[in-house]
């Protein structure tokens, strides 16, 4: 299916995805997502998130307090819907703000 830009529906997400002032405003997808990737840090992982992951689906998050070490965490929903996590690696982000 394409849009009235003559885009598929993937390159229309893609592109409003990577503007950096979006045209119009968009609603999150309550729809499981096939990856997740979050830039901000949270004290533990969201469980909303991990619900939003489909059978297969990954997920990167930063995961620690403000002020110590942050670990990078992999997350991973397996076909049978048990979830593996993982460090990968110690980073530093700003903190996840908001319900989570």
């Amino acid at each position: 299916m394409r849009t009235d830009a003559g885009l598929t529906q993937e390159q229309e997400r893609f592109k409003w995805r990577a503007s950096p002032v979006p045209e119009k405003p968009r609603v999150l997808t309550s729809e499981p997502g096939d990856g997740i990737m979050v830039t901000a840090a949270a004290n533990h992982v969201p469980v909303p998130l991990v619900q939003q992951l489909k059978p297969g689906g990954r997920m990167v998050i930063p995961v620690g307090t403000s002020f110590l070490t942050q670990q990078l965490m992999l997350i991973e929903k397996r076909p049978d819907g048990s979830v593996t996590t993982q460090q990968i690696l110690p980073v530093r982000f700003v903190p996840l703000t908001g319900r989570h």
